[in-house]
């Protein structure tokens, strides 16, 4: 960190960006790893994210408070959707079997996502605006995009977990 003239506190951005992962590659899955194992990898690049918006308050022109409460959103529903999905993840075999998915979980993952996905449109709005410099534009814009691309997988569990009937389900 470093001080501008102005006495506010600047971030080296490459030191807190996240890793980035594109649409068709999927993060290494260690043969030992556990569900909760996974729960957190898949949640921890959207921390990552949620961490590197939070780094760029200073650099993003006016925007920077914007994008600060926004990320702290992230942050406030990455919670959430561990607890749920880790709830979905250690649904016993024999549960699913006789009662199918956790349907409040799921319901819980869906309703998160969608404000997400209306958070995602915030930002996009948000950093079109943002009198920032070209390289801060594209970190905002990858950052935004590894939080999409979490949602939908998100949606996609959450999707499954409602279609899991079981012997005793109703509907």
């Amino acid at each position: 960190m470093n001080t501008t003239p102005g006495g506010e506190h600047r971030v080296k951005m490459e030191e807190n960006r996240a890793p980035k992962i594109t649409e068709n590659e999927t993060p290494e899955i260690a043969e030992n790893e556990t569900r909760v194992d996974r729960v957190h990898r898949d949640q921890n690049r959207v921390r990552l994210a949620v961490h590197a918006l939070l780094a760029a308050e200073n650099r993003t022109g006016g925007i920077g408070r914007d994008v600060s409460i926004i990320a702290r959103e992230f942050d406030n529903s990455v919670q959430k959707t561990v607890q749920a999905e880790e709830q979905i993840r250690a649904r016993h075999g024999l549960v699913r079997f006789f009662f199918g998915g956790d349907e409040d979980a799921a319901r819980l993952i869906v309703e998160e996502a969608q404000r997400n996905r209306e958070r995602v449109t915030e930002l996009r709005q948000s950093i079109g605006n943002c009198t920032c410099d070209d390289g801060t534009r594209t970190m905002l814009r990858e950052q935004v995009r590894t939080i999409e691309q979490e949602q939908d997988r998100l949606s996609a569990l959450a999707e499954e977990e409602m279609r899991a009937r079981g012997l005793f389900s109703w509907g």
